[in-house]
């Protein structure tokens, strides 16, 4: 990446800190409603549309996993080509491009939603919507910044994209109920939307191809201490992050077709899946308040295992376990909803570190963007596609396919841990310790 965020040195009054300029802020404003926009295609075309096949095409949970791991093939090939376009083409034109195309796609879809129609626009959106994202966090994160100014834009970003899913997920049920080609309706006016901002509303930084400055004249380089931190937070979040997914994206296919949800009306299903949505938009508002977390990275491999935790509180019923009948839903309603706040929180954390201390290392690079967005395509392959070889064998079988995306995520963990014991081990070698300042 040649060319980031328009941060400019503030005055020198000793402390070093810089300020955002005005011209910058409305930039940044912009920035956000893109991000909204897309946030709402992308939620009512990837993590919600499973609950749409299930009620308008019917389909089995080899099916709705088969669509998520071809979703999620294609995020990880996609987001690995933002970076090369963004230094071919700059960032208006792909992300303009990619948005129209969106938007021209998914009318089809609302005019002829077909099964092979609708599969093949979520396909295309889902490799074109990808571009986007690192584009989207870069023009949020790029330049020299402080990390008190990086804190704040990526809680920012998180709360916009956040908030937007947990309306989006809530209300689709409702609309999948009484208005079907809303679904499509709505996802090509966001696209729409956001293509003519990104267009017509200067949101690229301002040019010239370098960073500003730092008021001393040079990059600041982190203590010793606080980089192996970052590292540690980063080289965790990059297991932490594709474990997230494997989670999350074999819910999404699971949660529509689970007894419990199946024996309320679509409007109600939707709102009693959101809940970890909610919770998770809670954990960003948290964290962007707080710094506790900058150092202390192992934090990040309780929030995997407390994701492993919730994948069993939400998707195994206490009643069947104990063999209860009669008013057992209740005990079951209430743990599905407390699987939920734990993943909320869990997720919450995971993604907050992942992006800030990536951002933070590369200073907003379109590249790390697009790692970071890869990490989430190979969870979100890797999830469905250990529940689908399940259902192979065992078709139907919701307990198998939970088996199998269980022992992934165990997996993941062990590699958590292993990554968090290398790097304690390497920040107390005698190499290390005589790498710390003095005094």
């Amino acid at each position: 990446m040649n060319r980031s965020l328009s941060v400019v040195p503030g005055p020198r009054l000793g402390s070093g800190r810089q300020r955002t300029t005005p011209p910058d802020r409305a930039r940044l404003a912009r920035a956000y409603v893109i991000e909204a926009l897309a946030a709402v295609a992308a939620n009512l075309l990837t993590l919600s549309i499973f609950f749409f096949t299930s009620v308008r095409f019917g389909w089995s949970l080899w099916q709705n996993l088969m669509l998520s791991a071809a979703m999620g093939a294609l995020y990880t090939l996609s987001a690995l080509s933002a970076h090369p376009l963004t230094q071919r083409f700059g960032r208006t034109g792909p992300l303009t491009g990619c948005f129209v195309c969106m938007a021209v796609a998914t009318l089809l879809a609302a005019v002829i939603p077909t099964p092979v129609v609708v599969t093949t626009v979520l396909l295309i959106n889902i490799a074109l919507g990808t571009v986007c994202w690192p584009i989207l966090e870069t023009l949020v994160c790029a330049g020299h910044i402080q990390p008190q100014e990086l804190t704040r834009r990526v809680s920012i970003y998180n709360l916009v994209w956040a908030g937007i899913s947990v309306a989006v997920v809530a209300v689709n049920g409702l609309v999948i109920e009484h208005w079907p080609a809303g679904v499509f309706v709505v996802s090509v006016l966001a696209c729409g939307g956001a293509g003519l901002i990104a267009w017509f509303g200067d949101v690229d930084v301002a040019p010239g191809g370098k960073a500003p400055e730092l008021p001393s004249g040079r990059k600041a380089d982190p203590e010793p201490q606080l980089l192996h931190q970052r590292l540690t937070a980063l080289w965790l979040a990059r297991v932490s992050v594709p474990a997230m997914y494997v989670v999350t994206f074999a819910l999404a296919a699971m949660m529509p077709l689970l007894p419990l949800v199946q024996s309320y009306r679509p409007a109600m299903q939707t709102v009693l899946c959101s809940v970890w949505l909610a919770v998770r938009w809670g954990a960003f508002l948290a964290l962007g308040a707080t710094t506790f977390w900058h150092t202390r990275p192992r934090l990040l491999l309780g929030a995997a295992v407390a994701m492993l935790v919730a994948l069993f509180m939400i998707t195994i019923r206490p009643s069947y376990v104990l063999g209860f009948n009669g008013t057992a839903w209740l005990m079951d309603l209430a743990m599905m909803l407390a699987g939920q706040v734990v993943l909320g929180l869990a997720t919450g954390l995971i993604y907050t570190c992942s992006l800030h201390f990536g951002m933070a290392l590369s200073e907003g690079s379109t590249e790390h963007g697009g790692y970071h967005e890869a990490l989430i395509g190979l969870g979100m392959t890797l999830g469905p596609a250990a529940g689908l070889v399940t259902q192979w064998y065992w078709p139907g079988n919701h307990r198998m396919a939970i088996g199998a995306v269980a022992g992934l995520l165990g997996v993941t963990i062990v590699m958590a841990a292993a990554a968090a014991m290398v790097f304690r081990a390497r920040a107390s070698s005698p190499r290390a310790l005589q790498s710390q300042p003095a005094g």
